[in-house]
């Protein structure tokens, strides 16, 4: 008896000792940062207001200074000061545009020992935002050849199946394709399902930087046939250690050949993008109709640009694109990523030369040329790929477009986001089955 009344204390300790000590469900402060118009668009020349709401374990935050810079987008703030909360509420007055764009708020303050950093972005008559870039007299011309120089060399697809990327309903391969001269590689994964019909294609272009592609498999879940590749040659079976190891000689690539259209590293990059499609549409158990090019930033960028030198696509679903309105910075106004003449630095004696070549590789040019319908996405908070150049380029496609904007999210989607975006998809091929 006394064994078990000494358990039964034991028990009640130790429940007492784990509800004393358990981890909270929410954090001590809670904060939301809004704007005085729900949808962040505004007029040239109205003035933003920012409202911080901000509770230290349900209590208003009271007496704690935000201090803050505000600017056009991407630029040096022009407007910092400091404001003090009042009963749980500091606002903030951003100060206006004279031309159409983006202003951000960077926005700081402290409350014990937790820092708070946010950003906030407004749009300026962001439907009329207008592309700094030009469309060369042979730009169709130009591409036109490039393609057909890369459609010279047979794909021989290498195509090996990985039994540990396998299942009962998927089917993953490793491909390797030829696609352009000189042994241009892409490697990629290939994923579809294991039911013996026909299916659409989906193409799933890389973001940028030397790292490993993995199987889409939560689209061949869906139905797809699936192609997720490298840009650079490098298979995704290859070693963690070897990846880390060549990362240093593959990054900076954007940089690359970029004083002549026909050095630029992109020129095989978007040459093999198309040829992938082709990859794709040679494939038995293809639909034979639908050819989706899906993925964000440099991915993004990759997915217009296929759809627009290959008309084998027929639908465009792009996420805050890479690769846009690239001449921004020279006009001091914020400009896609890579950020040529910003983060990429052009010597003095090459700027010509590179000006001269970049209207060749900005997707703005591409998106003036798709025909295809289009789903895309982006954050006004993303400071890779600006919502600015992003803007520029979607005010160019003449093509039905849908655009979807959460106005927090930076360089990533919410799930919610990508759910939205795969539903357009699928009532596109599957009429919302």
């Amino acid at each position: 008896m006394r064994n078990l009344f000494a358990c039964a204390v034991a028990a009640l300790c130790s429940f007492a000792a784990g509800a004393q000590f358990s981890a909270p469900k929410e954090d001590y402060l809670q904060h939301i940062v809004t704007v005085d118009r729900p949808g962040r668009v505004y007029k040239v020349g109205e003035n933003p207001v920012i409202r911080i709401e901000a509770y230290g374990g349900g209590i208003p935050v009271d007496g704690v200074k935000v201090a803050y810079a505000c600017a056009d987008e991407m630029f040096v703030p022009e407007l910092t000061d400091t404001v003090v909360f009042r009963d749980g509420v500091a606002t903030i007055e951003m100060g206006t545009m004279r031309v159409p764009g983006f202003r951000e708020c960077n926005l700081t303050f402290k409350v014990g020992r937790k820092t708070v950093k946010n950003v906030v972005k407004v749009a300026f008559d962001p439907h009329k935002i207008k592309t700094f870039t030009k469309m060369p007299r042979d730009f169709k011309q130009f591409w036109a050849a490039e393609l057909e120089k890369a459609g010279r060399v047979p794909l021989d697809p290498q195509v090996t199946y990985l039994k540990h990327l396998s299942n009962d309903s998927i089917s993953t391969y490793l491909v390797r394709l030829t696609v352009g001269e000189g042994n241009r590689y892409f490697y990629g994964y290939l994923s579809k399902p294991n039911d013996g019909m026909k299916h659409p294609a989906m193409f799933c272009p890389p973001g940028a930087g030397p790292y490993k592609r993995w199987p889409r498999t939560e689209y061949a879940k869906k139905g797809f046939i699936v192609f997720s590749t490298d840009i650079h040659g490098l298979s995704p079976e290859l070693s963690d250690a070897y990846f880390k190891d060549i990362h240093d000689d593959v990054y900076g690539f954007w940089g690359r050949g970029i004083t002549s259209r026909d050095s630029c590293y992109y020129r095989q990059v978007y040459a093999g993008c198309s040829r992938c499609i082709d990859f794709l549409s040679e494939l038995p158990d293809w639909d034979g109709e639908n050819i989706v090019c899906l993925d964000g930033s440099q991915g993004g960028a990759l997915s217009i640009v296929s759809a627009a030198l290959n008309p084998k696509v027929t639908l465009v679903c792009p996420s805050y694109p890479a690769l846009c309105d690239l001449e921004g910075f020279v006009h001091d106004r914020a400009g896609g990523w890579p950020k040529y003449f910003r983060n990429v630095e052009v010597a003095d004696s090459d700027r010509q030369a590179v000006l001269a070549t970049l209207p060749y590789y900005d997707v703005v040019n591409f998106a003036r040329t798709l025909t295809q319908p289009g789903f895309y996405l982006f954050g006004y908070n993303d400071n890779t790929c600006s919502p600015t150049s992003v803007s520029a380029m979607l005010n160019e496609v003449k093509a039905p477009k849908t655009v979807f904007n959460t106005y927090t999210n930076s360089h990533y989607n919410f799930k919610e986001n990508i759910d939205v975006a795969l539903d357009w998809v699928l009532s596109r091929v599957y009429g919302g089955k």
